[in-house]
């Protein structure tokens, strides 16, 4: 969801890319495929990817092809995706597998299940590789609001920072894997993190942590947005999907 386009984005298999104002309608988006089905610069589809939007620079997609080197791609306007590059993050020999944007660090944050896990950027050109110290050993995860970026990993491992570049431990009162992240600055200042044992915690500052749903392992959740007014989680548990929703 991009709140200042109003609109939803979803992307897959060799970059195509579509849009929705209602997300029932859906549009393809100019400058599709990004990448033909030949091309060696193959979206990774297994990849947990993100995106982000950023007021100024546009909407930007992270996607990745593995073996030390992954994509953006960036939409200059409000329906084509036409640019791309290559992102080369030398020490990250995985995909990358999600990434945020913090307006007051001026920094974009990707992240690996590599041994260099993190890596930051203020260009989204040139990245410098993090400190992978206290980040999940396999993260799944990234959001960023107020002051903090935040990922989160297996079995309820978490971590913020300031900055990408070094991460603290944080205790995220979900015993699940954190496969979804979200953060909404109005009207409730407040991070969501959900995991596929059925778990929801919720922050105020991505650091202390609460637990506010417990659903058991029947209902796992693989995903959080914040859009409309509300939170929503998704989730499928093998024979029908999930969905939890809070304001």
């Amino acid at each position: 969801w991009v709140s200042g386009q109003s609109k939803f984005f979803a992307h897959g298999q060799y970059g195509q890319i579509s849009q929705s104002t209602d997300a029932v309608t859906w549009t393809m988006c100019a400058g599709n495929p990004i990448f033909s089905s030949t091309s060696t610069l193959s979206w990774d589809t297994t990849a947990h990817q993100n995106y982000t939007y950023l007021s100024g620079p546009g909407v930007f997609i992270l996607g990745g092809i593995g073996a030390a080197q992954g994509i953006i791609v960036m939409g200059n306007n409000s329906n084509g995706f036409a640019q791309k590059q290559a992102l080369v993050t030398s020490s990250m020999s995985t995909t990358q597998r999600g990434f945020a944007y913090l307006s007051g660090a001026n920094r974009y944050v990707t992240f690996a299940t590599s041994t260099n896990r993190v890596a930051w950027s203020t260009d989204s050109v040139t990245w410098t590789n993090g400190t992978s110290t206290n980040v999940p050993t396999t993260p799944y995860s990234i959001t960023a609001g107020g002051s903090y970026y935040v990922i989160g990993g297996a079995s309820g491992t978490m971590a913020y920072s300031t900055d990408g570049a070094t991460w603290t431990s944080a205790t995220s009162n979900n015993s699940g894997s954190i496969y979804g992240l979200a953060y909404s600055a109005t009207p409730t200042n407040k991070f969501v993190a959900v995991g596929n044992t059925g778990q929801i915690s919720s922050s105020t500052n991505g650091i202390t942590w609460t637990l506010q749903l417990n659903a058991g392992g029947t209902y796992p959740f693989h995903d959080v947005i914040y859009a409309g007014g509300k939170y929503v989680a998704i989730g499928y548990n093998g024979t029908q999907g999930v969905v939890a929703t809070s304001t």
